[in-house]
């Protein structure tokens, strides 16, 4: 029988959960969350969707900007995303891109619906997202679009950013994470092609 200390035993255990993220970093190709108490954990096996801007969103409301609508988020699981894709008020559905990608798509799991303006009804849309993990795994979410028809951007348009507490009420996320900061917006995650957008594509 081979004795050791407890200092021996509490650096095997150590050295084991280094191992198991490690693998976990792996599969997912990112990096594990942090608990409050600064232990990492693994991502659950069901993928989880996150939409950035939220459950309902409006469009439309300060004019069209350009072509399409965009739905933006990120979908992750333990084993990794193998597809996502969406439905519009229960049509067929679309497979989108996934990151990471070298341009609009930074982290892995990243992902950007774009939907023509041209194909929303006035009012309330459903966007229903689904997401598959590569173990097989299913979750879905979906996503009120709120159209607002003919209405036009002013000709002079000022953002008092300091006094906005919606990204969307005033402009069109196009590309990206942002998030009000310090009286301005700034970028959540910095990688090619951060974009919004405001005023009329026609103009």
């Amino acid at each position: 029988m081979i004795r050791t200390s407890k200092e021996d035993r509490e650096g095997f255990i150590q050295a084991l959960r280094q191992i198991k993220l490690r693998v976990i970093r792996v599969l997912n190709n990112t990096k594990p969350r942090s608990v409050g108490d600064g232990h990492l954990v693994a991502l659950p096996q069901v993928p989880i969707i996150k939409v950035w801007y939220g459950d309902n969103q409006v469009f439309g409301h300060n004019g069209i900007p350009q072509t399409w609508v965009n739905i933006l988020g990120n979908a992750s699981a333990r084993s990794g995303i193998a597809r996502i894709a969406y439905s519009l008020n229960g049509g067929p559905k679309q497979q989108l891109w996934i990151g990471k990608s070298r341009t609009r798509l930074v982290d892995p799991g990243d992902f950007n619906a774009e939907i023509a303006y041209s194909s929303l009804l006035p009012g309330a849309n459903e966007v229903c997202l689904t997401a598959t993990a590569r173990d097989g795994h299913t979750s879905q979410r979906t996503v009120t679009l709120n159209y607002v028809a003919d209405k036009t951007c002013p000709f002079s348009y000022c953002i008092e950013w300091s006094k906005v507490s919606n990204i969307q009420d005033v402009v069109q996320v196009i590309d990206g994470h942002w998030a009000l900061r310090d009286g301005g917006i700034r970028t959540v995650q910095i990688g090619y092609d951060r974009l919004f957008g405001f005023g009329e594509a026609n103009t």
